[in-house]
């Protein structure tokens, strides 16, 4: 994909400077680490803009722009690397985890991991909307390997604590 600054391209739609460009799949994990970095370059140049009006005092109806952090999501970086989701879970659940690809792919979704958690925190993001976008707010069930034998031939269960030490003292030889 053709870099969008060397053509002094100012795009403030990320879809217009996807749209400008062929897609081309990348041949190497380092092209398709540039192209990662190019897309939270991208996002960090350029903020969302907000329109706001001052609603009180004495600037009441002068309209401001206010500008937040945009923020960093898995499928804009595919689109603008020319990649699907698709093709990034197949990485990371690949076995050979020194792969260069999966080496890449991992570092960028703790990159995006990353700043969403961390501006959740700080309240620059919705943290109820982050937590459903970083997987967090699902239960995990832990997997676990619980056997469960029956054992048969085994004395009954006593109802109280006295019918044990009844049952304890009967037992008793007598001296």
């Amino acid at each position: 994909m053709e870099e969008y600054v060397d053509k002094g391209y100012d795009y403030l739609n990320h879809w217009e400077l996807v749209n400008s460009g062929k897609i081309v799949v990348s041949d190497t994990a380092e092209d398709l680490w540039r192209r990662m970095a190019s897309y939270f370059k991208w996002c960090d140049e350029h903020p969302l803009e907000y329109r706001r009006t001052v609603s009180s005092g004495k600037e009441a109806g002068r309209e401001y722009t206010e500008y937040k952090i945009r923020p960093y999501t898995i499928k804009a970086m595919c689109l603008h690397c020319g990649i699907f989701e698709e093709q990034l879970r197949d990485i990371r659940q690949g076995l050979d985890k020194t792969n260069d690809y999966y080496i890449v792919v991992s570092k960028a979704l703790y990159i995006i991991y990353g700043q969403v958690a961390e501006q959740a925190m700080v309240g620059e993001f919705s943290p109820s909307f982050s937590a459903k976008m970083l997987g967090v707010d699902k239960e995990e069930v832990p997997e676990s390997s619980i056997k469960i034998e029956v054992v048969h031939g085994l004395p009954a269960l006593s109802n109280s604590e006295n019918e044990i030490l009844e049952k304890l003292e009967s037992e008793k030889p007598l001296l």
